[in-house]
């Protein structure tokens, strides 16, 4: 039984895990698609509306696009302010990636994308104290049965 639960508590990090990656893998497919004509026309604005909507995926905390060696925008929490991209590559909590922006085969930009990892440690935490709680209940049922 307490294999039975060891499988699930893994399992359960495994697919929150994946959810984070595939997450990451959605919000530079959009990148690569929307942003490329945006950045060959130095078109800020929708470049700036890009990064804001990155945003509302839960667990970005970091978001950067540059094109020229220039930055065009840069946001990211306010507690991740003034932090560069490196900070978030060298720390075991947060998932990053960076892209390459390509217009008719030139590359023309980069993001850079920091997503947080704290979400999968709370659903870690909670996952198995609910399954270790089972356990507990299930073995007292056994033993008073």
């Amino acid at each position: 039984m307490l294999l039975f639960f060891s499988v699930v508590i893994f399992y359960n990090v495994k697919a929150i895990e994946n959810d984070l990656q595939n997450q990451l893998t959605d919000a530079s497919r959009l990148a690569v698609a929307n942003l490329p004509s945006a950045l060959w026309d130095y078109n800020n604005e929708y470049v700036n509306d890009f990064v804001e909507s990155l945003f509302f995926y839960k667990d970005v905390v970091f978001v950067r696009v540059i094109t020229d060696g220039k930055i065009i925008k840069t946001k990211s929490y306010f507690e991740f302010q003034n932090k560069e991209f490196s900070f978030f590559k060298d720390l075991p909590g947060f998932t990053v990636r960076e892209t390459k922006i390509d217009y008719k085969g030139s590359n023309i930009g980069l993001i850079q994308i920091a997503m947080t990892r704290n979400r999968i440690k709370q659903l870690v935490i909670s996952n198995s104290s609910t399954t270790i709680f089972l356990l507990i209940l299930i073995i007292s049922a056994i033993i008073l049965t």
